[in-house]
């Protein structure tokens, strides 16, 4: 009985050295991935276009991409060429 029981502690103090590993893994953090909203300058660069339309866009460091205007929801937002569409807006 005292073994089983020693093995039972032993168990649960592996699992609870684990735990701060498993908190940074679903931290909810979102690294490398894409933000969930397009900043609002993607919204700005298609203001009177139409979806397809292709724009300059200005990246996060003061670069200059080429953009196409593409529907979102009810919007259009300048996705840089490229980069494959969100998901739920698979051409179809």
């Amino acid at each position: 009985m005292h073994r089983k029981q020693l093995r039972c502690f032993f168990a649960g103090l592996v699992l609870l050295a684990l735990l701060p590993s498993m908190g940074l893994a679903f931290d909810g953090s979102d690294r490398g991935q894409r933000p969930a909203e397009p900043p609002p300058e993607a919204y700005a660069a298609c203001r009177g276009k139409e979806d397809g339309d292709k724009v300059l866009l200005k990246g996060p460091h003061g670069e200059t991409m080429k953009a196409v205007c593409r529907e979102q929801g009810n919007r259009l937002v300048a996705v840089p060429s490229g980069r494959p569409p969100a998901p739920g807006n698979q051409p179809q």
